[in-house]
């Protein structure tokens, strides 16, 4: 049977409070939640230096067994993501196990690079091999950098954040 793998954005402390957001996206907030609207929790620009979103942890989670395993998760951009002198997308570019409570701050989750460097050709590996329910991986975060730069309004730019995996 084809395995069921979804995407966890994790919350919280310690990110343990896990939410499914396959079907509505990834929003890059003020706020530690799963599913408030980014115009509805804006990140504010700083008068100076770089105001940033909350981290936003996520990971795979197997809801459906596959027939032996889901293996070599990867994750990767379109190279069209917001990257100006205004404002970037970072993303962990090594594994990370261990959730932590998402921070507003610059994070410091993994060695982090610009979310537009990881296209197809510079996949980032999550690690994990699923074999069952509530299997899970590793995490990758993302988080928005927001300079002094910016201009008021909003960004209507959408990010598209690609995966694919494994089933054998």
């Amino acid at each position: 049977m084809a395995a069921t793998i979804v995407l966890m954005k994790c919350t919280g402390s310690s990110a343990a409070t896990e939410n499914d957001v396959t079907s509505i996206g990834v929003r890059l907030t003020s706020v530690d939640d799963h599913s408030t609207a980014p115009a509805s929790a804006p990140i504010t620009i700083p008068t100076s230096g770089t105001a940033y979103s909350y981290e936003t942890w996520l990971r795979f989670k197997c809801t459906v067994a596959p027939d032996n395993q889901c293996t070599n998760f990867k994750v990767w951009s379109l190279g069209n993501e917001i990257q100006s002198g205004a404002a970037k997308i970072t993303i962990n570019s090594d594994a990370v196990s261990a959730g932590v409570t998402p921070v507003n701050t610059v994070s410091s989750a993994g060695t982090r690079t610009d979310f537009v460097l990881r296209t197809s050709g510079t996949k980032i590996a999550v690690a994990g091999t699923l074999t069952s329910v509530n299997n899970e991986t590793d995490y990758v975060v993302l988080q928005l950098n927001v300079y002094s730069s910016a201009t008021q309004g909003n960004v209507t730019q959408s990010s598209e954040f690609n995966f694919s995996y494994d089933e054998n």
